[in-house]
């Protein structure tokens, strides 16, 4: 049984650090811990669940010292961050990997996600958290051999800022690695405004050692907060990448699925689906929603499709809709990423089916027909 006194006073002893800030945090922790105590879990699941969370309070209690010495740092400006979105596997990941090869892009790396303090100085020697990350993507790759066919990214790649969210207790990605539904159901009720906010203190520490003209920030889950987002952010670009959702749904599940299995659960793939389904159909209702509110002139979008078959072209496109230079050097940069890229998942395929999670294209066509009607991207089944 996970205790989340007991979880915070484990996060104090490590840090030697006490103040874990004014942000809200526990209401959704004890959410968390409960969902994770009424769940059927194995004890590795538990494990990997309490490190999950031990991990957020750790880097909150962190971030909280850090500004307390640095209090300057909240005068950082974050200048029109590029937000992309969309459905999990609508190629959002390639995008925001394809995007981080501007030279006037500073990106939220992997190894910055969750250990941001202190600041890594680009002046300095090769950060330490940099190796130790690589450590741990080899022994990913080791747990999970499918994992790098299926989601082709490096320690040093861009991250999503999700576990940032997940500071104030507010991530739906720590519900779709795990099997946590009344956390799920917790966050379905939430104002997500407060997430956003702790991320942009993220990247003021952040960008006080390392600026660069805007942002490259991308986490499916935006979705389900486009308008916290616009609130904390109004002059964020906003990007949706699109793709059937008879591919990304199907896709979705069998990433979540290698990924649970790994770390201990028994999982049950007719619920996966079923609940996967549901949530991110209620994702892009919300979206669709905000999006209404915000302004289709605010947005860019990229379809999946396009993004494979012409990369440089559709990038070039994304650039002027969103008011940026596709400069002769992030062409050659960007012309090398595709090669690269393109060797990685040469030869390798990732199988899924509709039937494999319990799902029918009839339900899928019903459950995204609002989305499938405001965007038609190209139909892959």
């Amino acid at each position: 049984m996970l205790d989340a006194a007991r979880l915070k006073e484990t996060a104090r002893q490590r840090t030697g650090l006490s103040d874990f800030g004014a942000a809200p945090m526990d209401e959704g922790l004890n959410a968390l811990v409960a969902s994770a105590n009424e769940t059927e879990t194995t004890p590795k699941e538990l494990a990997a669940i309490e490190a999950t969370i031990l991990g957020a309070l750790v880097e909150r209690l962190r971030v909280e010292d850090w500004l307390a010495r640095h209090p300057g740092t909240l005068d950082q400006e974050i200048k029109a961050p590029v937000f992309v979105v969309g459905l999990p596997r609508s190629g959002t990941t390639a995008l925001s990997q394809f995007l981080s090869e501007d030279p006037a892009a500073r990106s939220l790396l992997r190894w910055e996600a969750m250990n941001a303090v202190p600041p890594p100085d680009p002046a300095g020697p090769e950060d330490p958290r940099l190796a130790a990350t690589r450590k741990a993507f080899e022994a990913r790759d080791l747990a999970m051999p499918m994992y790098r066919v299926m989601l082709p990214v490096e320690a040093d790649d861009p991250a999503e800022h999700s576990p940032i969210l997940g500071l104030c207790f507010l991530n739906f990605g720590t519900s779709f690695v795990h099997h946590l539904p009344a956390y799920q159901d917790w966050l379905l009720t939430q104002d997500l405004r407060p997430g956003y906010a702790y991320l942009k203190k993220v990247l003021q520490i952040l960008q006080s050692k390392t600026g660069a003209p805007h942002w490259n920030l991308k986490a499916p889950i935006d979705l389900f907060g486009l308008d916290a987002l616009v609130d904390v952010f109004p002059d964020a670009r906003l990007v949706w990448c699109h793709r059937d959702p008879a591919s990304s749904v199907p896709s979705n599940c069998s990433l979540l699925a290698t990924i649970r299995e790994a770390s201990g659960e028994v999982v049950d793939k007719l619920e996966l689906g079923r609940m996967k389904m549901a949530v991110l159909a209620e994702g892009v209702r919300r979206a669709l929603a905000a999006r209404r509110k915000i302004g289709d002139h605010r947005f860019a979008d990229v379809m999946q499709r396009d993004l494979v078959r012409d990369t440089a072209g559709t990038v070039e496109k994304l650039y002027a809709d969103i008011g940026l230079a596709f400069t002769d050097a992030y062409r050659a940069r960007l012309s090398r990423r595709v090669v690269d890229r393109g060797e990685k998942i040469a030869g390798k395929a990732h199988s899924y089916t509709l039937e494999e999670y319990g799902l029918s294209l009839p339900e899928i066509r019903r459950a995204f027909g609002p989305y499938l009607d405001r965007f038609r991207p190209p139909l892959e089944a």
